[in-house]
């Protein structure tokens, strides 16, 4: 007897939690979409704060990505290695 739940256990809990990760990305999507507004209101405004609060809008957007990734079939190690992957490219 393993301590382990089997891979079957794993992919039903996928399948209950991947519609609720898709519709937390969506929600995530439309909160950071209405702090684009105030935050273009800043920009234009030469506001100081505007800087910090679009590095807020930028957290928001990858808690996005985040929850979105999590949605797909993909595994995380996979994803984690084309991002570093792609950062070894880019140096």
């Amino acid at each position: 007897m393993t301590i382990f739940p089997s891979k079957l256990y794993y992919r039903d809990a996928y399948r209950n939690w991947a519609q609720i990760f898709k519709i937390m990305a969506v929600l995530w999507l439309v909160l950071a979409m209405f702090m684009a507004i105030p935050w273009v209101v800043l920009l234009v405004e030469n506001d100081p704060d505007a800087p910090a609060f679009g590095v807020s809008i930028l957290i928001v957007l990858s808690a996005t990505l985040t929850t979105w990734l999590l949605t797909r079939k993909v595994s995380l190690e996979s994803w984690i290695h084309r991002i570093s992957a792609a950062l070894w490219i880019t140096r």
